[in-house]
This record gives C-alpha cells, structure tokens and sequence, in this order.
C-alpha cells in the first residue's frame, strides 16, 4: 500500500492563487486530476499539505476538488 502526498507548489503559477512559491512549468490542475485517478485505486491514503488561509477560498476549492477525486476513486475501486 502507498500513500500520496499532494502540494500545491506543484502545480502551475496560475493555479492556485494562494501559492507564496510557484512551481516554473508544474503540473496543472488536470494533470494532478489525472495523477490522483491512476493512484488512488491503490493508495492507502492521501494528503494535500499547503492550503493558503490567506486567499479568497480559492486554494481550499481547489483542495477539496482534489481530495473529493481521490475519494470517488478510491471508493470506486472498493478501498
């Protein structure tokens, strides 16, 4: 079993808006959806770490969004 660590400072500039360190050429948010699809059939579990509290909610939606797609995954393969 495996775990999966999701952060924010992977993803590109653009997205989320609440990132102190962008990451140059990361990956977007449709390549973390796809990521998170192919891994949580067989991960045990799942973080997402940096979530800004500083912004309008936006780092969160998109927090949620990831974790909420990791759920549906995961419970699609009957973990």
């Amino acid at each position: 079993m495996s775990t999966s660590r999701s952060t924010p400072t992977r993803s590109t500039a653009a997205s989320p808006p609440g990132l102190g360190t962008p990451e140059p050429f990361g990956l977007t948010p449709l390549d973390i959806r796809e990521v998170v699809r192919t891994l949580a059939p067989h991960a045990a579990g799942f973080d997402y770490v940096e979530v800004a509290p500083f912004d309008s909610g936006q780092t969160a939606a998109v927090a949620a969004q990831v974790v909420r797609e990791f759920i549906a995954r995961h419970w699609v393969a009957g973990r």
